[in-house]
């Protein structure tokens, strides 16, 4: 794949795919578990139903990364699909992104870098706080912590004061 996208990528119609390590990323290697895992990606050029400029990013794959509460790995499957508009210049990016917000927006006067474009995309899919849906992560979170299990129909709260119930308190002598 051509490493840098223009206008002409999009009035052409032209496609791209491939797959990248994560790992080529600066940026993006540390968000997850395992760098070396390869991800798929397809850019798509075309128009939008306006007639402007843009590109279709698609990533697909799946990552680990760290779960917040117990950092055990935590599965993300990619899917994500984003529309880029290529403006001219920033006039038309400021107009275009106070017209929109079905799209992204963004100069396209030079070259992009795909590379740094597929990062971003990539960065932007991930959870900001990754948490799993494992009970047992939330269990575990609450014992380290000594939260107390959340009050439901079924759980009884108990007082940590309730073995005093019944005995009998004397104040001490002096």
């Amino acid at each position: 794949m051509n490493q840098f996208l223009t206008r002409k990528f999009a009035a052409d119609r032209q496609v791209a795919t491939g797959t990248v390590r994560v790992a080529d990323w600066p940026r993006a290697r540390e968000a997850v578990l395992d760098p070396s895992v390869e991800i798929g990606y397809r850019i798509e050029g075309g128009t939008d139903g306006q007639g402007r400029p843009m590109v279709t990013l698609e990533l697909s794959g799946r990552v680990d990364v760290a779960c917040q509460r117990s950092l055990h790995p935590m599965p993300i499957e990619l899917g994500r699909r984003t529309d880029v508009l290529l403006a001219r210049d920033q006039q038309e990016a400021d107009m275009w992104d106070r017209e929109t917000d079905a799209a992204e927006v963004v100069v396209a006067d030079q070259t992009l870098d795909v590379q740094t474009l597929l990062e971003d995309e990539f960065l932007l899919s991930l959870p900001f706080a990754p948490l799993c849906d494992d009970p047992a992560c939330a269990e575990t979170l609450r014992r380290a912590t000594g939260e107390a299990p959340p009050a439901g129909p079924e759980t009884e709260v108990v007082s940590p004061f309730s073995v005093l119930k019944g005995s009998r308190i004397s104040k001490p002598s002096h």
